[in-house]
């Protein structure tokens, strides 16, 4: 009896082993992510500028950790996503440049070139910025009252800059609020706003988003 009761364990141990073979067997592979394709490997040049690792993705581009080939200047890259190339996205990257240097305010991240690949995707160089975003930081615990009011200060003197400038920001959320290391108090992190791209120049009345984007 125990014999046959081990025989019929052995059978269904088999039967189980031969699901999950099937089962591994027939599963889908895994779906890359989005404009994986398009990504630039470690040693890609930039003009001067030679990637070393991948910092994050966007809706409108991939930005890298780069260095400069000559003079070993730090910084980060922002190449466009190849499926959204054209003349109006390619002019959105433009007018971010510009309007980051029109306002030139500490809390606004700093570009300074702009350029494209072989393949014609534009890209902009800006500061590379250690620290985390503010929506990262609001998820891993509670912000205290100080911190969030030291925060929200430094947002508001990058908007009043802005403001003063004829500009509007138009996409400020938690993503675009990046709290950077701040070496002379580290407890109250240097705010730089992020993402330019849509902004709204109220003298010149540009469009610079289409219907449904």
């Amino acid at each position: 009896r125990s014999v046959r009761i081990s025989g019929m364990r052995a059978a269904l141990v088999r039967r189980r082993m031969h699901s999950l073979v099937e089962t591994a067997g027939s599963l889908a592979p895994a779906k890359l992510p989005p404009d994986a394709a398009d990504a630039l490997g470690p040693g890609v040049r930039a003009g001067p500028w030679i990637v070393q690792r991948e910092l994050g993705r966007g809706g409108m581009g991939t930005v890298y950790a780069v260095i400069h080939e000559d003079i070993g200047k730090r910084a980060a890259l922002k190449v466009m996503h190849r499926r959204l190339v054209s003349g109006s996205c390619e002019e959105r990257m433009l007018l971010e440049a510009r309007v980051v240097n029109t306002v030139g305010h500490p809390n606004i991240v700093d570009i300074f070139e702009t350029g494209a690949l072989s393949d014609g995707r534009p890209y902009i160089v800006m500061e590379r910025l250690e620290g985390v975003p503010l929506a990262v930081r609001a998820s891993e615990s509670r912000l205290l009252p100080d911190l969030a009011i030291a925060i929200l200060l430094q947002v508001c003197d990058a908007l009043i800059a802005a403001h003063d400038a004829g500009i509007v920001h138009r996409d400020l959320k938690l993503d675009n609020v990046f709290l950077a290391e701040n070496s002379e108090d580290p407890a109250v992190p240097r705010v730089k706003l992020l993402d330019w791209g849509i902004a709204k120049v109220i003298s010149s009345d540009v469009h610079q988003t289409g219907e449904g984007q």
